[in-house]
């Protein structure tokens, strides 16, 4: 008795769907990843707060809202005094000794990856790297006397002070006033008067 002859091949049914699916996959992992790259010049609309500049930019590729502050600009070594490119003739006449104290700000540009269908940041986690990436590149350039810190809840993301400089020049730990925790002594104030005593603060 001979043994069993044995198929050369062997060939496995896979449901359609399945291979669907399995394509694309394929397709979505072989896809080129996508960046958007964020420049802030001396042509940007605001060139003197270079990391303010990155996020309003950045905030156009998403939905998800961003709020900044800005760091305190005490130190004079880190403002200039632009009036002469800034003031007409006729205002420079009126007031001769008018000065327009803005910080130096800088340029620098940094690319941020972004959803390949979309070119958008369209989740939490693809927004925090961005963030991180701007705020890196612009401390990495030196254009900022300080740092920031990115912070997140109820669905939006803060851009906040980590540290600045001092009067005196010193680099000292900041106090957001995004971080301010106020108590209102009103029964249940209106959204007005939230604003007054945040504001007072």
């Amino acid at each position: 008795m001979q043994p069993p002859v044995m198929p050369s091949r062997v060939q496995a049914w896979v449901p359609a769907s399945f291979r669907c699916v399995f394509l694309v996959s394929l397709v979505c992992a072989s896809a080129p990843a996508q960046q958007v790259t964020i420049t802030v010049d001396p042509r940007s609309p605001y060139a003197s707060r270079p990391v303010y500049e990155a996020v309003r930019q950045l905030q156009k590729l998403t939905s998800i809202p961003i709020n900044y502050e800005d760091l305190q600009y005490g130190f004079p070594g880190d403002t200039q005094d632009v009036a002469a490119s800034v003031l007409t003739p006729t205002q420079r006449a009126n007031a001769p000794s008018a000065k327009v104290i803005v910080p130096k700000g800088g340029s620098f540009d940094v690319n941020v990856p972004v959803h390949p269908a979309t070119g958008r940041l369209l989740d939490a986690l693809a927004v925090s790297n961005a963030l991180n990436a701007a705020i890196s590149a612009a401390q990495a350039a030196g254009v900022v006397p300080g740092s920031f810190r990115v912070d997140s809840h109820s669905g939006a993301f803060f851009v906040e002070p980590a540290t600045q400089h001092s009067t005196a020049g010193a680099t000292v730990p900041a106090q957001p006033v995004l971080d301010t925790r106020s108590r209102s002594p009103f029964n249940r104030p209106p959204r007005s008067r939230c604003l007054i005593l945040f504001s007072a603060r």
